[in-house]
């Protein structure tokens, strides 16, 4: 084992951040990074650094110097981008697997491998956000992730943190034939340096869960080597979520995450900390703007430890009207943008013609069914061997409570086309309903991968019975000055989940509006509800309309629901007596068109009196018939005598 503690001079200060020393001799200046009072120094690491640094001097073509001019715009060549390897620790995926955040759907935020890659992103994000605020004509890009399962440190033993460290550097990066001592020769080492030269990394980044180190340490970077993040997400943030810390330490917390990046790719470039001008050129951090609002601290560069601010310091970038650098004094933007670019070139990706897919593009498995497998094909040129990582990206199946996939690397021999991956589907609890998610082919050591993705459905073996919903009558009558129409909905064979259904009023001979209110809506009922109610407003008004209609249409919008009677037919009903109809004899209104000689007038007197007439006039009329059978009885009776 490479032992760096021989080397070690002074004890660390508990409080600061830490790197590895490493010197380079680079353009006639000597770069020594360190922290605080520690200075380590390791011949093969800085010999590793100094042949990195000369490599990329002559390969670019015009070198940028020392105090490189700065650009008129943050555009950058898309020739230099430094491509970097990414190790992780299995052990940080582990980490990351243990939820204890959760979005609207109840969704674990941590999800292991998933959530992993988004960490890697958002720290590489950062870091691209500091090159531009600082202009720096180079950014950092993901050009692999490999697990790297090396043996971690013994808790508490700094020795044995930088001897991890220095093991990475040598065995994952250098020469093998002049650097690389007997230790390297190792399967986990050797397979990830075959993948740091097939990738053309130019430089690496280390990624685990931090350990009590015994110093604080959080990352570890070395001039033109690597650098190394000890993520505290799983220990320090959890721990704030779980407790209920203030909801300003969280949101600071977060604000802050990738700082450490920034700050150890800071030492690879020749940034160095706060009153440490190794170089004689300013490369150190400054004070720029208020620690926190209405604070009396000043709030420093990235170099810096604590909270920070995420770029490098610069004369040319103001916070609140102060400069945030001296030129010549405080300038680590200087080292950054004439050493970015030069990283950007140390090293070619292989070139080899060779094109990634899948054989299939959906797959259907029973959950809880076990382990399974896909295949992938590589067509073009087979000649070199090339390695292939895949990640899953959930959907209605979720990592961790559905199925395992984690992250996956899959290495095809040379001359071998095809590669199978594995994958667990797990047994779940409850009832649930068929689920999918999809395999993405995410980064290849050489050639060009697929941008397809393969769906992969999980079909339930113990599906809800979500049943059919109906409305309880098809017709339904309401007088216009009851308010209100209530309607039931019921749900029949089967409660299981919720169920959720539209609603919506149609016009018949009743009117939205004058009649009756719209409504146009979604009712979800919820799991294990049998029924629900819709209200339907309806308007009363004062003119005598008769009877009128209206429909109140439902339809299933649950996957899987079924229904029985949608429509059902709403009768308003008149709360007003028709007015009778009529008039005076002659044709008009019964009135006496205004006169005053207190004759009543009107269609039902007119029509009283009329009636009256015609049975006097009868009344009469019989009489008279009477009195004239009466008389001729009498002269017969009289004759007959």
């Amino acid at each position: 084992m490479l032992n760096l503690q021989n080397f070690k001079l002074k004890a660390l200060a508990a409080s600061t951040l830490a790197v590895t020393s490493v010197t380079a001799i680079a353009q006639t200046h000597e770069y020594s990074a360190r922290c605080g009072h520690d200075i380590l120094s390791n011949s093969l690491i800085k010999n590793i650094g100094k042949s990195r640094f000369d490599a990329a001097m002559l390969k670019k073509a015009a070198p940028l110097t020392d105090g490189a001019v700065r650009t008129a715009s943050a555009l950058f060549s898309s020739e230099n981008f430094v491509d970097v390897i990414v190790y992780v620790h299995p052990t940080y995926i582990d980490d990351l697997s243990e939820p204890f955040r959760f979005d609207q759907s109840n969704k674990p935020i941590e999800n292991g491998a998933q959530f992993m890659h988004n960490r890697v992103l958002e720290q590489f994000d950062k870091l691209n956000a500091a090159l531009a605020t600082n202009n720096v004509n180079a950014r950092y890009r993901v050009a692999y992730i490999h697990l790297l399962d090396v043996e971690l440190p013994e808790v508490g033993n700094t020795a044995a943190l930088y001897d991890e460290f220095g093991e990475i550097a040598q065995c994952t990066t250098g020469d093998w034939l002049d650097f690389a001592p007997e230790f390297c020769n190792t399967p986990v080492y050797q397979a990830a340096y075959a993948l740091y030269s097939q990738s053309g990394a130019d430089t690496f980044h280390y990624l685990r869960s931090v350990r009590d180190s015994g110093s604080n340490i959080v990352g570890l970077g070395g001039f033109f080597s690597g650098s190394a993040t000890y993520d505290d997400y799983a220990v320090s943030f959890k721990s704030m979520v779980t407790n209920g810390d203030d909801q300003w330490n969280i949101d600071k917390y977060l604000a802050q995450y990738g700082s450490i990046t920034i700050h150890e790719v800071g030492h690879v470039l020749g940034a160095n900390h706060p009153n440490e001008d190794f170089d004689g050129k300013g490369h150190q951090a400054h004070f720029c703007g208020e620690l926190s609002a209405g604070s009396n601290f000043k709030k420093q560069t990235v170099m810096a430890s604590g909270d920070t601010h995420l770029f490098f310091s610069d004369p040319a970038v103001e916070i609140q009207g102060e400069a945030c650098g001296i030129a010549g004094v405080a300038d680590n933007s200087d080292a950054v943008r004439t050493n970015a670019p030069l990283l950007a070139s140390v090293a070619d990706k292989v070139a080899v013609s060779s094109s990634f897919e899948f054989t299939q593009n959906t797959m259907v498995v029973d959950s809880g069914s076990g382990k399974h497998t896909f295949r992938i094909q590589r067509t073009g040129d087979l000649t070199q061997p090339i390695s292939l990582a895949l990640m899953a990206v959930d959907n209605t199946a979720w990592e961790l409570r559905d199925f395992n996939f984690g992250w996956q690397e899959v290495t095809f021999a040379a001359g071998e086309t095809y590669a199978d991956v594995p994958f667990t589907v797990l047994e779940r609890d409850g009832k649930h309903t068929d689920t999918q998610f999809a395999v993405k082919m995410m980064y290849a050591s050489a050639g060009d991968i697929s941008t397809e993705q393969m769906q992969v459905n999980i079909q339930s073996t113990n599906p809800p019975m979500i049943g059919s919903v109906s409305l309880a009558q098809s017709t339904y009558s309401v007088v216009e000055n009851a308010g209100t129409v209530i309607l039931t909905i019921n749900r029949s064979n089967g409660v299981d989940g919720e169920a959720e259904v539209s609603v919506k009023t149609r016009n018949q001979t009743a009117i939205a509006g004058s009649d009756y209110t719209a409504v146009d809506t979604q009712l979800t009922l919820a799991d294990g509800q049998e029924s629900a109610t819709v209200t339907v407003n309806v308007i009363n008004n004062s003119t005598s309309q008769g009877s009128r209609t209206f429909a109140v249409d439902i339809a299933p919008i649950t996957e899987g629901l079924t229904f029985g009677t949608t429509t059902a037919t709403v009768t308003i009903t008149d709360d007003e007596v028709p007015p009778s109809s009529g008039g005076g004899s002659d044709g008009s209104d019964g009135g006496t068109g205004g006169a005053d000689s207190g004759e009543s007038g009107g269609g039902s007197i007119g029509l009283f009196t009329t009636l009256f007439g015609l049975l006097l006039l009868f009344r009469r009329k019989f009489t008279n018939q009477f009195h004239n059978e009466r008389h001729k009885k009498n002269g017969r009776y009289r004759s007959a005598l």
